[in-house]
């Protein structure tokens, strides 16, 4: 996977950060990569939050360095371990500051986020580290879901309404993430009931078809007044195992996979998102 060799894992030392990274190692496990583990201490002196009378321990940075090295040690004897290199990385203070200045430094390709909770990410409408993350910091995010479990991806869905055109960045990690897993990707048109595909939405379907000419793919269209439920019989029809979606359309995304009013949906819990920037 030429175009991801740099990886930052924010970790909080939870179960569900535990996940994305046993998610991560297995996606990657044929690929050298780096990883870069990232622990962001966000209390500091001036704003420790007093429980009571209490003042909340906080971690020293000895007891964070320990727990991040018992984190590669950890992950150094599991039979996870392929040809990967590990470092660690503490910051203190605000996440998504922290996170943007690794992303330079680091010349950090993606970052993969573990989300917490039975709901998903459906928390990103009411707004969490990992809806931050997505908005704030310009780089491809893999976002694994706590109950995400790896499987081969031989089904990537990537859902568009043809609005945006697809730089050539965007198209290569889609290319590329196919070419990883030997999927097969399933374009769902997400359309009002009666439109027509013209113009320049046109041109960015035909951009789509011409692209992924060489690969194994399918276009599909998504027309039902309950947008998401019919987005989950696609993912349950086609075996769908990740969904890829564009950064810029993502308060497109937020309203349609994350609101709170989809309670009946259960896609959010499972399959991981990559979202992707130009």
């Amino acid at each position: 996977m030429g175009s991801m060799t740099n990886i930052l894992i924010p970790t909080d030392f939870s179960h569900n950060s535990w996940n994305a990274i046993v998610y991560a190692l297995s996606f990657f496990k044929e690929c050298k990569c780096t990883f870069y583990l990232l622990h962001v201490n966000e209390l500091n002196g001036a704003s420790r939050k007093i429980a009571a009378t209490k003042v909340i321990p906080i971690a020293s940075d000895i007891e964070i360095k320990n727990k991040l090295h018992a984190l590669v040690e950890k992950i150094e004897a599991s039979s996870l371990k392929g040809k990967h290199l590990f470092f660690t990385l503490t910051a203190k203070g605000n996440i998504i500051e922290a996170i943007r200045n690794e992303v330079e430094d680091k010349h950090i390709d993606l970052i993969v986020m573990g989300t917490k909770g039975s709901s998903g990410i459906k928390k990103l409408a009411v707004g969490s580290n990992t809806a931050d993350v997505i908005n704030k910091v310009k780089c491809s995010t893999l976002v694994i879901p706590e109950k995400a479990q790896f499987s081969r991806i031989d089904h990537l869905a990537l859902p568009t309404d043809y609005s945006i055109f697809f730089g050539p960045k965007i198209l290569e990690t889609i290319s590329d993430i196919i070419d990883l897993s030997e999927s097969k990707l399933h374009v769902f048109h997400l359309a009002k009931s009666d439109e027509k595909v013209l113009g320049e939405m046109l041109q960015n379907k035909e951009l789509l078809e011409d692209y992924f000419s060489d690969n194994k793919h399918e276009f599909h269209t998504v027309t039902n007044k309950n947008l998401d439920v019919a987005i989950q019989e696609c993912i349950d029809k086609h075996k769908i195992k990740m969904i890829a979606m564009v950064a810029k359309n993502i308060h497109f995304f937020q309203q349609l996979f994350f609101s709170s009013k989809n309670n009946a949906t259960t896609y959010q819990s499972k399959v991981p998102f990559f979202v992707l920037h130009d």
